[in-house]
């Protein structure tokens, strides 16, 4: 079996019989097994996590043109992990891999270039960056475009540029994209306001387990918004977005529940009460 028969079946029994089978193509000289033993030895999968050997494999896959392994080592010193932090060493990897048209290469290149890490700070080129990234499939990168447009980060305020690349975000199934246009429709800025379409795409976010999109979407239901009134339906969406981690949902969640269950009170007593009434009247004679 050989490599791309490898990657396109995935059948290994575990991360185990995988670290076996690509430490054979690697000790070999095949630059994608290279990479994915250096992967598998960062992530400590099948192997006894080692940074320093996953950079030492990465180093020689990547130093045969292995774009996955040149953005890798970008990472790696972005970061600082098991080595000293260098950002002109990540420029470097990052630059060798987006020049074989790495999407997140790109993508590093653009945040480095915005927060002047390693280059003097260039908005300019970070959008440029975040355009190639975007074109190349990444949709983050567009996500990141529209809020540039969105807040006036380096460029002025323009709500019909960030409205454009939130879709084309949306397009590649990106959550916060989604998020991100749907309030735009709330607040009725670059599109008309609607809160249907906000519904719509706070709906899309939420089935992709966005904690903000379920919050939202958990109010557009309580408020009745863009969609039909309904307090369960509400209260689902304030549960699903406080057990992903969002504080604001799981208060609301406390908040709602709370609230139906006293109401609920409420008309229970309320019922009791027309009973007790109609049973001391039932007996009485009118004169």
């Amino acid at each position: 079996m050989d490599l791309d028969e490898a990657l396109k079946t995935q059948k290994f029994k575990s991360d185990e019989a995988a670290a076996r089978y690509y430490y054979t193509l690697a000790n070999k000289g095949d630059p994608y097994a290279q990479y994915v033993i250096g992967l598998l030895l960062e992530e400590g999968k099948g192997i006894e996590q080692d940074l320093e050997k996953a950079i030492e494999w990465y180093k020689k896959s990547a130093e045969k043109g292995e774009a996955k392994s040149q953005y890798c080592l970008g990472n790696l010193y972005y970061q600082g992990a098991a080595v000293q932090q260098n950002f002109q060493e990540a420029i470097k990897w990052y630059n060798l891999a987006s020049q074989q048209g790495h999407d997140k290469a790109l993508f590093q290149l653009g945040l480095m270039q915005i927060f002047g890490q390693g280059f003097k700070q260039d908005f300019q080129k970070g959008i440029e960056y975040f355009k190639k990234s975007g074109e190349r499939g990444n949709q983050d990168a567009y996500n990141n475009l529209g809020n540039m447009y969105r807040e006036g980060t380096g460029v002025k305020v323009n709500y019909e540029e960030a409205v454009k690349f939130y879709l084309k975000a949306c397009e590649g199934e990106c959550a916060a994209a989604m998020a991100n246009l749907a309030t735009l429709y709330v607040q009725g800025l670059g599109v008309n306001q609607s809160y249907e379409e906000a519904a719509k795409y706070f709906k899309k976010a939420a089935d992709l387990n966005l904690d903000i999109a379920q919050f939202n979407l958990g109010c557009l239901y309580e408020e009745g918004n863009g969609v039909k009134k309904d307090l369960q339906m509400a209260l689902e969406y304030y549960r699903k977005g406080g057990e992903n981690g969002n504080q604001e949902a799981e208060d609301a969640f406390n908040r709602l529940k709370e609230q139906m269950k006293q109401e609920k009170n409420n008309e229970n007593n309320k019922d009791q009460s027309q009973k007790k009434k109609k049973s001391i009247c039932s007996g009485c004679q009118i004169f």
